[in-house]
């Protein structure tokens, strides 16, 4: 019982620090955005930096930090594709919108994902009770 209790409150932890951590970073961006509007410059800065601190974490062996293998590089090139694309709506849509409109719409995203489960990787619709709790932190949110 212990060890489930310990287990949910690292789940808890989890959440809540994610949930801070994407909504700093959706306010930073958003003041990026209002000072240089350039969406997709902010966005290259954001990545170029990422990329150096992963090449200086594996120069300085502080973290292990694969290598670029063409094996293992080509089937995430879609995958890494669709990410920037999906970065490149959000700075525009923060652009273009206010900050509560795109949290608004990320809470959206668990019920067209289960609709998308359901439609391309057959899996089931979920319940009455599950999409009407998904209609409740919907409806809580906006």
């Amino acid at each position: 019982m212990l060890g489930c209790a310990l287990e949910s409150r690292e789940a808890v932890f989890a959440a809540l620090s994610f949930s801070a951590a994407s909504g700093s970073l959706l306010i930073i961006n958003k003041l990026c955005i209002h000072a240089i509007p350039a969406p997709s410059f902010i966005a290259t800065i954001q990545f170029a930096v990422c990329t150096l601190f992963c090449l200086f974490l594996r120069a300085s062996g502080l973290a292990a930090v694969d290598g670029f293998e063409r094996e293992k590089v080509r089937p995430y090139l879609a995958y890494t594709g669709m990410f920037v694309c999906t970065i490149y709506c959000n700075m525009k849509a923060l652009q273009n919108s206010n900050v509560e409109t795109l949290i608004v719409f990320r809470a959206c995203c668990p019920i067209v994902v289960s609709l998308l489960d359901y439609l391309f990787l057959g899996r089931e619709l979920p319940s009455a009770r599950s999409f009407a709790s998904l209609l409740l932190l919907e409806r809580r949110r906006t």
